[in-house]
C-alpha cells in the first residue's frame, strides 16, 4: 500500500504539470506516452520486441495522431495491411495479436487526438476535468468496494470488483468532476458537461474492464512495470483512454453541431 502511495505520488508530480502547462510540456509527456504505451502493447504479446513492427507503429501512431482525418482514415488500413503482411509471413504473429494490436494502435492514436482536441479548444482545467472524472471514480470505486462491497460486479474479469465499488465510483466521479466544471470550466456549455459528467464515471468503469480482459486473455498481471505497485502506463490510463475517446465524440457530434 506505501509503495502504490508513493507511487501514486510521483506519478502526479510528473504528469500535473504538463497537463496545466501545455505547449511543450504536454508535447514531451505524448511522446513519452506514445512511445511507452506501443512498446507495452508489443512486449505483452510477444516474448520478443518486433522492432521492425514498433518502428512501423510508431510512424502510423505519428501520422494517424497528427494528421487530418482523411489521412488518419487513409493510414488505418495500410496499418491493417502491413499488420497481415507480419501474420503471413511470421507464424508467431497470429490473427488474434495483430488485431489486439491494431485496437491499440487506433486507442493511442484516438487519445493522442482527443487531448489535443482538449487543449485547441478549452484550456488546461477542461483535461483535469476528464482526469477528475476518471480518477475519482477510481478513488470511490476503491473505498466503497472496501467498505461496502458484497457482490462481484464482473467476477470472470476483475473478482474484486463489486457493484457497491462501482455505485460509489460513480457518485463521487460523477460529483466532483461536474462541481469541478461548473465552477472551474464555465466554458463548457452545460449540457456538454453533465451528460459527460454523468457518463465518464461509467465509461471509465468499462475502459478498466475492457483492459483487464485483454490481459486475461493474454495470461498477464499487468501492461508494464514500469511504475511499481502499478504496473505499466496503460495500466494506469486505461479508464482516460475511454473517457479521452468519449469526450472527443460528444464534442464532436454536439458541440460543434449546436
Amino acid at each position: 500500500m506505501i509503495q502504490r502511495i508513493i507511487t501514486a505520488i510521483g506519478i502526479l508530480a510528473v504528469t500535473i504539470p504538463p497537463l496545466v502547462l501545455g505547449g511543450i510540456w504536454l508535447d514531451i509527456l505524448m511522446v513519452a506516452f506514445v512511445l511507452l504505451a506501443v512498446y507495452e502493447i508489443l512486449t505483452c504479446l510477444f516474448k520478443n520486441v518486433p522492432w521492425g513492427m514498433y518502428a512501423v507503429l510508431l510512424a502510423a501512431v505519428a501520422v494517424m495522431s497528427t494528421s487530418s482525418l482523411t489521412l488518419f482514415a487513409a493510414v488505418m488500413p495500410i496499418v491493417l495491411i502491413l499488420l497481415f503482411l507480419f501474420c503471413v509471413s511470421y507464424e508467431q504473429y497470429s490473427v488474434d495479436k495483430i488485431s489486439i494490436v491494431f485496437v491499440f494502435v487506433v486507442l493511442v492514436a484516438f487519445t493522442v487526438r482527443a487531448i489535443r482536441l482538449v487543449y485547441d479548444v478549452y484550456h488546461p482545467l477542461a483535461m483535469l476535468h476528464i482526469v477528475l472524472a476518471t480518477y475519482a471514480t477510481d478513488t470511490g470505486a476503491y473505498f466503497a468496494g472496501r467498505f461496502f462491497g458484497k457482490h462481484k460486479l464482473n467476477e470472470r474479469i476483475s473478482p474484486k470488483k463489486t457493484i457497491e465499488g462501482s455505485i460509489g465510483g460513480w457518485l463521487l466521479g460523477a460529483g466532483s468532476s461536474l462541481a469541478f466544471g461548473y465552477f472551474l470550466v464555465p466554458e463548457l456549455p452545460v449540457q456538454f458537461l453533465c451528460l459527460t459528467s454523468l457518463l465518464m464515471p461509467i465509461v471509465g468503469q468499462l475502459g478498466d474492464l475492457a483492459f483487464s480482459a485483454i490481459k486475461r486473455h493474454e495470461g498477464i498481471k499487468d501492461f508494464g512495470h514500469i511504475f511499481p505497485g502499478h504496473g505499466g502506463v496503460l495500466d494506469r490510463i486505461d479508464s482516460l483512454i475511454f473517457n479521452l475517446m468519449l469526450w472527443m465524440s460528444f464534442y464532436l457530434m454536439f458541440v460543434m453541431v449546436m
